[in-house]
């Protein structure tokens, strides 16, 4: 983890606390180094910024380096939903073939 990359990202999350993606890059940042900071932060991601679609495959991926299949299985499932319900079908998509990778192992 490069110190002053996450000193930037915090500072963008607070002079911007309504960009989705100043969290979604804070917790990009956590996934290797700090993974329950992470978790917190998709967390955040998934309640405050439900349509923010790029959370959803990240998240669901960073659950299942954690072991934990059964939340990673529910955040594609519910990503898909949204992505559907906005018509985006390549994100759909994306998760659809996340989704299947974990149900068809």
């Amino acid at each position: 983890m490069n110190s002053e990359r996450l000193k930037m990202l915090h500072q963008f999350a607070e002079e911007e606390p309504g960009n989705a993606f100043n969290w979604y890059a804070l917790a990009l940042e956590y996934q290797h180094s700090d993974p329950s900071q992470a978790s917190q932060l998709f967390e955040k991601l998934m309640t405050e910024f439900e349509s923010y679609l790029p959370t959803y495959y990240m998240a669901a991926n960073h659950y299942l380096r954690q072991g934990d299949t059964e939340k990673a299985v529910s955040i594609f499932r519910k990503g898909i939903e949204i992505a559907e319900q906005q018509g985006d079908r390549k994100a759909a998509g994306e998760l659809r073939s996340g989704l299947d990778e974990v149900l068809f192992e």
